[in-house]
C-alpha cells in the first residue's frame, strides 16, 4: 500500500540512506509520492546533533509549533 498523500520529510541525514534501515521501503515510497529534504550531503549518516538541527528547519517551515516536552 502506497502512502497516498504528498508527505514531506526533513531528514537528519543524507537523502540516500534510510534510517533505520528497515524503513527503506517507506523512504522509497516517500520519494515517489512526496518529498524529502536534507541539508546533509549524500553519504552522511544520522548523528545525535543532526536532529536538533533538523528540528530547527521543521519549525521554520510550519505555521505553528507545539512543544510537548522541553
Amino acid at each position: 500500500q502506497r502512502l497516498g498523500f504528498g508527505a514531506v520529510a526533513v531528514l537528519g541525514r543524507g537523502l540516500d540512506r534510510a534510517y533505520p534501515r528497515r524503513h527503506s521501503r517507506l523512504m522509497a515510497e516517500l520519494l515517489h509520492d512526496g518529498a524529502a529534504w536534507s541539508e546533509y550531503a549524500p553519504g552522511v549518516g544520522p548523528a545525535r546533533h543532526h536532529f536538533p538541527e533538523r528540528n530547527r528547519l521543521i519549525a521554520g517551515m510550519v505555521r505553528a509549533v507545539v512543544v510537548v516536552e522541553a
